[in-house]
């Protein structure tokens, strides 16, 4: 079976989305007959048009330009027609919110059989009227051809599934978003150490990093001060070094971008981690998985998905969001309780080897796409609303 996985972005360009098409990829590529190849922009230019992740294979097309986060060129028709021949896939898996690269894709790869990953809630961001009058322009025209002529949708929680319209719920499966699960080794957890991960892109302000360095803010009058460190990077950094400084911030860390073991050691060795989004555009926020696959409890914004991943005061603690008072409370709730935080923690261990292991879903993925190749009945169960 030849798959071709479809991203706007790719690595080395780093963020949700793009991990999981990564993982995706890789998951697949290893299992026996399977080729890989993911089609995504050549952006930076400087990327190569053609390279490779281990077993899975990269085909970069150039953008003309870039409109919001969105690369767009009119090239594409042509130049797509021809690399979709060249590789000449069995099936075709576009991976959305940027729109772009997977409509055309979807448009010129014929009657190959064709999956949409849905990976958002909303692509609406709260306080921007005109791009959210072209997020909803985009959704009733070129978005709802792309679902249309999807053989089956993939959501990558319930909540996305719920949000779509009633007329494309019977062909849209979940698949979860999920994490790796590992041995878990005992680690020394920094005392009131919280801890950050997320882009730090301009366009990516709703992931709520100002707030949170508010409410560390306001825990810096208390006795025992938390320690914040932030994992990320992007266009918008050198702005919230400076917000951080205004607000005198005299424990908070930017360790720019981390690779996975960086990564899973600052969630091991966290009180808590912290995700708090200002808008609905998460719909299974990996962070969340990570963090619980280390045996850390979250603290998270009662907004959008969060609240049907989280339970409050059973495996994290939800808050009301834009709100650093009531996000600085429950830092300091937990930050408190060493007990509290050690049962929030072992209560998301056991969801993510419940609900959220890697293998799992991944092998849901593969029957899905095996169905489609071969025209027996997709195994993968549509759970009820």
């Amino acid at each position: 079976m030849k798959v071709l996985l479809v991203s706007s972005y790719f690595h080395p360009y780093v963020g949700g989305l793009e991990e999981y098409v990564k993982r995706l990829g890789q998951s697949l590529a290893s299992r026996p007959g399977t080729e890989v190849t993911v089609l995504t922009v050549r952006w930076p230019a400087e990327l190569e048009a053609t390279d490779a992740i281990g077993d899975v294979q990269i085909r970069r097309v150039p953008a003309r330009w870039r409109v919001s986060n969105t690369p767009l060129s009119p090239s594409w028709p042509v130049s797509l027609r021809r690399v979709i021949s060249e590789i000449s896939p069995d099936v075709v898996v576009v991976n959305v919110p940027v729109p772009g690269l997977g409509n055309v894709v979807a448009g010129v790869c014929g009657t190959l059989p064709l999956v949409v990953v849905l990976h958002a809630a909303t692509t609406l961001k709260a306080g921007h009227p005109a791009f959210n009058l072209l997020a909803r322009s985009y959704e009733a025209t070129a978005g709802a051809r792309l679902l249309r002529r999807a053989d089956h949708i993939v959501a990558v929680s319930s909540y996305v599934r719920g949000t779509l319209p009633a007329r494309w719920q019977a062909k849209t499966l979940v698949v979860n978003n999920a994490v790796a699960v590992r041995p878990l080794e005992p680690s020394d957890r920094g005392p009131r150490r919280f801890v950050f991960l997320g882009q730090l892109n301009r366009t990516h302000a709703w992931k709520g990093l100002d707030q949170v360095l508010a409410a560390c803010a306001q825990c810096q009058t208390s006795d025992a001060p938390v320690e914040l460190v932030v994992g990320g990077d992007g266009d918008d950094l050198s702005r919230y070094r400076d917000v951080a400084a205004r607000l005198g911030l005299r424990r908070v860390s930017f360790r720019g971008w981390v690779g996975a073991e960086e990564r899973r050691s600052l969630l091991a060795t966290a009180t808590a981690t912290i995700v708090y989004p200002t808008t609905c555009n998460d719909a299974l926020p990996t962070v969340i998985l990570e963090s619980w696959e280390a045996g850390t409890p979250v603290v998270a914004s009662r907004i959008g998905a969060l609240p049907t991943i989280v339970n409050d005061s059973s495996d994290g603690l939800l808050v009301e969001p834009a709100n650093p008072g009531a996000l600085a409370e429950a830092l300091m709730r937990v930050a408190g309780d060493g007990q509290l935080a050690a049962q929030l923690g072992a209560a998301g261990r056991r969801r993510v080897l419940a609900e959220f292991d890697w293998d799992d879903q991944v092998t849901k993925m593969e029957d899905l796409l095996g169905s489609l190749t071969s025209g027996s009945p997709v195994r993968v169960a549509v759970p009820a609303l």
